[in-house]
């Protein structure tokens, strides 16, 4: 899991042929029959070229680049999921802010769990309206694991339900876990070099401000570079070290 930086705006069509389908499921009273007439609609809809052209388009964008997961971060993306389920709130059906975009293997582990607390709030965390690095830390075994909530002082119950629905550290999910530390071991090795280089002023700061860009852009797991690169990994070394000296660097 990672930070979605931003929900980009679907045009005026898109946005209109949406409310249409609310309006019309509004209308409809009995649970049972809006849920059947959300989900005949929604498959109706997914073949349709405004639906493929703009509304997967516009999630792919924010997937960034490498196209993935927005639970996971390692597979590639491939389906339109539903945060809040459209089995128990079908009335969210076509809300554009409910809509992520993740690979099947989540989107089978999610299916319709949605646990809730007494005030019926979510216990899941949205990587798109919240900022995921207030719940979770990468250890450096490659574990996405709660932060520890003082108020309970217990370790953070929507990151943990969060873990456990998705399968984000489960055995029968072990490469991700493995990806994650292969990737912090790469990503250590980039700073490290990028440190030496600083130091030996073979290349200068915009040149590494240049190369940073790109890495972050590109790295193949996003939450591992945006954790040490945006989040509170970069706190640790060597990240704490490279930023000093970048900062530090005058030519």
């Amino acid at each position: 899991m990672r930070n979605i930086a931003y929900r980009p705006d679907l045009n005026k069509k898109t946005i209109q042929k949406l409310e249409k389908l609310k309006s019309e499921l509004f209308l409809i009273q009995e649970k049972n029959y809006r849920k059947k007439f959300a989900a005949k609609k929604l498959k109706r809809i997914r073949q349709c070229r405004w639906f493929k052209n703009e509304i997967v388009v516009k999630l792919r964008e924010m997937s960034g680049s490498g196209n993935r997961c927005m639970y996971c971060s390692n597979s590639a993306s491939s389906d339109v999921e539903h945060f809040y389920p459209k089995s128990a709130f079908p009335e969210k059906t076509f809300d554009w802010e409910n809509m992520l975009w993740i690979c099947t293997s989540c989107n089978r582990k999610k299916g319709d769990e949605f646990p809730v607390n007494e005030q019926n709030s979510p216990l899941l965390i949205d990587p798109v309206s919240e900022n995921v690095w207030e719940f979770f830390f990468i250890d450096e075994f490659g574990m996405l694991s709660p932060v520890f909530d003082k108020s309970i002082n217990k370790p953070n119950i929507r990151a943990k339900n969060t873990i456990e629905t998705l399968g984000l550290n489960s055995e029968d999910r072990n490469y991700l876990c493995q990806n994650r530390r292969q990737a912090i071991k790469k990503l250590n090795e980039w700073v490290n070099r990028r440190i030496e280089l600083l130091e030996s002023k073979n290349k200068n700061r915009q040149q590494i401000i240049e190369e940073l860009k790109e890495e972050k852009n590109t790295f193949f797991r996003p939450d591992v570079v945006d954790y040490f690169f945006n989040g509170p990994g970069k706190k640790e070394e060597p990240f704490v070290t490279f930023f000093k000296k970048l900062d530090a660097f005058t030519s």
